[in-house]
């Protein structure tokens, strides 16, 4: 019964639209990112030419490049 009144209110209370949403994952191998200097690396790789409402950025194999003991593993 709450449902269906909900439902039937639902202009009330509710927008509908599109949304643009963009998902990067990156499998980063203990690896360091790309300098200052090549901020067109991560311009292309978000793709900041076409902006989306919603950036999601997924990493992966993260380490602490300091710490020689996880490295070591």
């Amino acid at each position: 019964l709450i449902s269906l009144r909900l439902r039937q209110r639902g202009r009330e209370y509710c927008q509908t639209g599109t949304i643009v949403c963009r998902v990067a994952s990156w499998n980063v191998d203990s690896q360091r990112p790309p300098g200052e200097g090549e901020s067109s690396f991560w311009h292309k790789w978000l793709g900041l030419d076409d902006p989306a409402d919603i950036l999601v950025v997924g990493l992966q194999e993260v380490i602490d490049l300091q710490s020689k003991s996880s490295n070591a593993k």
